[in-house]
Order: C-alpha cells, then sequence, then structure tokens
C-alpha cells in the first residue's frame, strides 16, 4: 500500500495528522450524559473543537505559506530539471580559478541565490556539487564547503530567504524594498568576513593544510591546483592525517 512505501510517510505526516486531530478534539469537557458534573446548570450542547476552519482560515498567513512552500518547490525544480547538474559543471569549468577567488565566487553566488530559496534547500544543491569539485581540484573539502554552508543562512534580502524574514514582512511594518536595501549590506559584510576567516585562522581551525583520511582519495596528486596565492593552503602539499 501508499503507507508503506518509503519516503511516503515523513515527519510532516505526523504534524499534519495532530493538526486535523486538533479540528475534531473539544476544547472543553463535554457536558452530558455521564460527563455531566452535579454543579453544571448550562443546557447540554456540544463542545466547539480546539480549532475551527472560520478561525484558522482567517488568521492563517497563507502568503508566508506559500512563499516559504514556494522557495522549497523552487529548490526542488532546480534539480528534477537537472539545473543542479549543469551549475556542477559550470563550477568544474573553474577549476583552474585560484582557490581564493573560487571561495569568493562561491560564496557570492551561494548568499545571493539563498535569498530566492530556502536555506537548506540551497545547501542540499550545493554541497554535494562542491564535494565534487574539491576532489576534482584537489583542495581540501571544508575549505569549499564550510564557507559555502555558513553563506546560506546569509538571507537577508527578500522574504523568501528564511520564514522568520517572511514572518517580518508579514506584519506590514517593514516593506521589502527596506529589507532589500539593509539586506545588501549585510550580505556584502558577511560575504566579505566569511572569506577573511577561511583564509586567516579557518587553515589551523580545520587543518586545511593537511588532507583527512577520509578524503584522501579525492586528492590524485596530492597538490592543490593554485597559482599566485600566499595562502599556506595553497602553497603547502596536503598530508593525509592519520
Amino acid at each position: 500500500t501508499y503507507f508503506f512505501v518509503r519516503g511516503y510517510v515523513s515527519d510532516a505526516s505526523t504534524v499534519i495528522l495532530v493538526v486535523i486531530f486538533l479540528f475534531f478534539w473539544p476544547s472543553r469537557r463535554p457536558n452530558f450524559m455521564c460527563c455531566r458534573t452535579s454543579e453544571d446548570t448550562h443546557a447540554s450542547e456540544p463542545a466547539p473543537s480546539i480549532l475551527e476552519w472560520s478561525t484558522t482560515s482567517r488568521k492563517m498567513p497563507w502568503g508566508l505559506l506559500l512563499l516559504v512552500g514556494g522557495g522549497f518547490a523552487l529548490a526542488d525544480g532546480i534539480k528534477v530539471s537537472g539545473l543542479s547538474s549543469l551549475m556542477g559543471r559550470v563550477f568544474q569549468a573553474a577549476a583552474g580559478f585560484p582557490p581564493a577567488a573560487l571561495v569568493l565566487i562561491l560564496t557570492t553566488i551561494v548568499a545571493f541565490l539563498t535569498e530566492l530559496v530556502s536555506n537548506g534547500p540551497v545547501a542540499a544543491i550545493f554541497l554535494p556539487i562542491l564535494a565534487n569539485l574539491a576532489e576534482g581540484t584537489c583542495i581540501h573539502p571544508y575549505y569549499l564547503m564550510v564557507p559555502a554552508t555558513i553563506a546560506c543562512s546569509l538571507a537577508f534580502m527578500l522574504p523568501v530567504g528564511n520564514p522568520p524574514n517572511a514572518i517580518v514582512v508579514s506584519c506590514d511594518r517593514i516593506q521589502v524594498y527596506d529589507m532589500i536595501r539593509s539586506g545588501f549590506t549585510l550580505n556584502l559584510v558577511g560575504i566579505l568576513v566569511l572569506n577573511i576567516a577561511i583564509n586567516t585562522y579557518g587553515v589551523p581551525l580545520y587543518q586545511l593544510n593537511h588532507s583527512p583520511a577520509w578524503a584522501q582519495d579525492f586528492c590524485t596528486d596530492n597538490r592543490t591546483a593554485a597559482g599566485g596565492f600566499s595562502s599556506p593552503l595553497l602553497n603547502a602539499t596536503l598530508h593525509p592525517v592519520l
């Protein structure tokens, strides 16, 4: 049956089941038959449910629901359409870039793409691509994946970026233009901080000069494909850490 197909029932199914149950569960103790107390003098009547459709349809932020859900639908469309594979091939073509420039490009793309798609789907799309890119360019996987993952949270410009943004806009106190104007500056500052951090204290913090044991097969020639950049990551041979 459908209920036993792998992936058909998920965590969302439990939430929907509980919400449906609230439409039937009474909000107070019934006052008829054995449930009626001797002190109760009111006429017997059905108890209203905890949730009522009239109240739900009036107070439910449907725009917020469609906005966030549309972001997840867009992310799924990117996967199904093959656009994510195309993006992977484009990034593979950029393998000749200096790694510092590559990280700057990646964090910029991810930071502004996450304004249109929710954070989780952006990370799910990009991280496998960056893992393959690190393998092809013989760069420590953390050097690409850590800043890109953090950049997924730099969603400050548009309501669709994440649910908190959408909630703020739905209160009608802040206009989208105000959010774009302030968020653009925050995005630039975040990208700058990420690139400085990963190329300074990120090197000893994540041991970017050494290839971890689980990534030994990533590097074919044990050399980084860099040219002219002074970061210790690029000028050092990657040694396996056992």
